[in-house]
């Protein structure tokens, strides 16, 4: 018998056993259904993409299955895909750490607008030079400028305002007129976002959020350019997130408003919809069970560009749209986009420039003196092939293993998107335990070197961002829950008796009022060791002192400006004394961790310095500083360590203390601005 004739009969047998294994066993379903997509691309036939679909969309759950079958369902479609946009052409436009996703492009091309030092600029993209719109950005007095659009006749921008009150405005500048008009107040401090304008200028369609609990809800509205009153299209609509809102895109005609959405309140994934623009119907027009957003309108209307990962990574495909309906399939623009930050506009010949994140960070490793605790030489990034995405470093108890993170950034908002690395130091070897743990943040050993303590989100898509804890074996990287974070545990890096047997962290009791807990692991009881005063906000990282005997946190005000405080305390309890004490514009960022010397005498702090309050037009500064601090718990001066780093964090100090281990951004992060030209219908025609 042929060898395609066996195939063939396979894939029949699988698909008469499917409906029985899908009603048993969904992970054997979705195995037999991945291997009748395997079976056809071995016979060569069109049905093996159709098969990897079906997958994705009944069988989304078994990740591993599910992984592999877009993976597959990439390599088919690669080569149609590539043929078809050969005419295709993207390059950079702008890469600078002052680059941000805040602004938009003028419909010419020429303009394109951003935030830097707190105020509204825009950058002639010919000349490359920046002109400053507003002057009164402040750090100090907590003055600012967000989101920006352009008019579509480029002649103005209307953009989000906090003001000296600490009231959200919507206000207006004229490219030529340096003083802006306010259109609308929002009195009672919801955040506004402006969206767009209707195509002839007398409406701006925005956005207003008010936080309700652990959700956020929204107001669609117009804003009338002449008087700035309010024609609402939407309200009371709970959302996971700003971005869902954020990315809305009108139509040219000002019909239709584009958004991704979740299919349903369960859904993860996300499919692209059409808002009536009077509100009065909202429908889907592209469902798939990959992720599918960030829509943007075309400037002829007949066609709304997105973001999906259907092909295994996210990608810009475009659909084609006809009086608000869909026709036929979407088609690939661009594979494999990158980190995707934003849609920055269309210009009028139909070049799209978009915002890609270029943030890369990693694990360095410094050498240390262990007498003056001072780092020299040159600190080094950590080998490895997956450079940009390593963070989170902890030393084991022995020093011969170094654990972190490795995340993949394109799917950072997924279950199981950052692994566990295990490194030996001695020969560089690394091991991976793969979780399914929802953006964890921070890895510390247990005393034993048998297991890992790690925290995680309990569900960020359903905004629940209590924080749990899970012990992670070493040998096998098998996780088993510690501890649910009821009550609203707000701790990332808790605390680890040198026993292993208690973890100290920061719990919530009620809406101003915050209690350090001590909790044992065998006999799960909890014990409150502090309370802090009402409206205090309790930094996210606790440090334990060698011995076991202290606890180190950090603590801040809730009023403005604030102050934070490094504190130290017994662990048994009694009164933290305080040990540096800083007020805005500084700000001990204890939410990036703090780390003590191995002979207990010392605390390693970071202390974040923002900007000096006003900036000149010709000042491109970096908006803060770091720095690292060396406190002595017992009194003396505090030193500062020669170690400078952009975004410092999740220090850890060798056993031995010659080395420390931390992550950072590299000195390139940011976002870049690209643009993809010669791929509408119209305008390739016409070549």
């Amino acid at each position: 018998m042929k060898k395609s004739a066996i195939l063939a009969a396979v894939v029949i047998l699988v698909a008469f056993s499917l409906t029985t294994l899908a009603l048993q066993n969904g992970y054997l379903a979705a195995k037999a259904q991945l291997r009748i997509g395997i079976c056809y691309e071995k016979l060569g036939r069109i049905e093996a993409r159709k098969a990897y679909e079906k997958v994705l969309k009944n069988y989304a759950n078994q990740k591993e299955t599910a992984d592999e079958a877009r993976r597959r369902l990439s390599i088919l479609l690669k080569p149609l895909l590539e043929k078809e946009n050969e005419d295709l052409f993207v390059r950079r436009v702008w890469s600078s750490p002052e680059v941000n996703t805040w602004g938009a492009l003028s419909p010419d091309g020429h303009y394109l607008s951003f935030v830097e030092n707190l105020n509204l600029y825009i950058r002639d993209l010919k000349t490359g030079k920046n002109l400053r719109l507003t002057k009164s950005g402040s750090i100090k007095t907590r003055v600012l400028a967000e989101f920006s659009v352009f008019s579509p006749d480029g002649s103005q921008i209307v953009y989000d305002w906090l003001n000296e009150d600490g009231i959200w405005d919507l206000r207006l500048i004229e490219l030529e007129d340096s003083n802006p008009r306010v259109l609308h107040r929002r009195e009672n401090g919801d955040f506004i976002a402006p969206l767009g304008w209707s195509p002839d200028g007398k409406k701006i369609l925005t956005a207003f959020f008010a936080r309700d609990q652990r959700n956020l809800r929204n107001e669609i509205a117009f804003v009338s350019v002449k008087d700035g009153s309010l024609e609402v299209i939407k309200s009371g609509q709970k959302i996971r997130s700003l971005s869902t809102i954020l990315c809305m895109s009108l139509s040219p005609d000002g019909r239709y408003i584009a958004c991704g959405l979740p299919a349903t309140d369960a859904a993860e994934q996300r499919d692209i919809f059409l808002l009536s623009s009077d509100g009065s119907r909202e429908f889907p027009i592209i469902q798939h069970p990959a992720n599918d957003y960030s829509p943007i309108w075309t400037p002829d209307g007949k066609h709304i560009l997105f973001i999906s990962d259907r092909d295994g990574k996210p990608g810009a495909w475009m659909v084609d749209v006809v009086d608000g309906k869909s026709e036929g399939a979407p088609k690939l623009v661009k594979a494999d986009i990158g980190q995707f930050g934003k849609w920055m506009g269309f210009t009028h010949e139909g070049a799209c420039y978009y915002a890609i994140s270029a943030n890369r960070e990693d694990v360095y490793v410094a050498d240390f003196n262990p007498a003056s605790e001072n780092v020299f030489g040159k600190p080094k990034v950590l080998p490895s092939r997956f450079v940009g995405s390593n963070s989170g470093p902890s030393w084991s108890n022995d020093g011969k293993y170094l654990a972190y993170f490795r995340h993949d950034w394109e799917n950072r908002a997924k279950p199981g998107a950052s692994t566990i690395i295990i490194r030996s130091m001695k020969t560089g070897e690394e091991r991976e335990l793969p979780n399914k743990l929802n953006q964890p943040g921070a890895i510390q050993w247990f005393p034993d070197g048998k297991s890992l303590l790690v925290s995680a989100f309990r569900s960020p898509k359903d905004r629940d961002y209590r924080i749990d804890f899970h012990r992670v074996d070493v040998k096998d990287g098998r996780t088993t829950l510690i501890l649910e974070g009821d009550g609203g545990t707000e701790t990332r890096k808790p605390g680890i008796s040198p026993d292993g047997k208690r973890i100290f962290f920061f719990c919530r009791k009620q809406p101003d009022e915050t209690a350090l807990i001590s909790y044992n692991l065998e006999s799960r009881e909890k014990k409150e060791v502090y309370l802090p005063g009402h409206n205090m906000i309790m930094r996210v990282s606790i440090s334990l002192s060698p011995d076991g005997r202290r606890i180190a946190f950090v603590e801040a005000s809730g009023a403005w400006p604030p102050v934070t405080t490094v504190k130290v305390m017994e662990v048994e309890g009694g009164n933290p004394r305080d040990l540096l004490s800083v007020q805005w514009p500084e700000l001990i960022n204890g939410a990036r961790a703090s780390a003590w010397t191995p002979d207990g005498r010392h605390l390693l702090v970071i202390k974040t310095t923002f900007g000096s309050g006003e900036m000149s037009a010709s000042d491109q500064g970096v908006l803060f500083s770091d720095e690292l601090l060396r406190i002595p718990v017992e009194g003396g001066n505090i030193q500062k360590v020669n170690l400078t780093a952009r975004e410092l964090g999740s220090m850890s100090v060798h056993p031995n203390g010659s080395l420390v281990a931390y992550s950072a951004l590299s000195q390139d992060s940011g976002y870049e601005i690209w643009v993809m030209e010669n791929f509408l219908p119209k305008l390739k025609d016409k070549k």
